[in-house]
């Protein structure tokens, strides 16, 4: 819900990035630029305090991407 004030309500600013937020724009480019935008995307979670809270899950994604990226390519090789 939108939180409301003297009767009116109070309108949100837009999100950057075309209303996306900066995590899902860093979780989409990571598609196309070699996953590095979503390391960007995890030290923001983990180092940066992040103010709007709509931001916040495009972080996460970000995170999750990291960490499936890191675990799928640096596992063992067996034969």
């Amino acid at each position: 819900y939108i939180p409301v004030v003297e009767g009116r309500p109070v309108r949100m600013r837009r999100l950057p990035c075309c209303g996306l937020g900066m995590g899902w724009f860093l979780f989409i480019i990571g598609f196309f630029f070699a996953a590095i935008p979503w390391y960007v995307g995890a030290f923001v979670l983990i180092c940066v305090r992040v103010h709007d809270y709509r931001e916040k899950p495009g972080y996460v994604a970000c995170t999750i991407a990291t960490v499936a990226g890191v675990s799928c390519c640096c596992r063992p090789q067996i034969q």
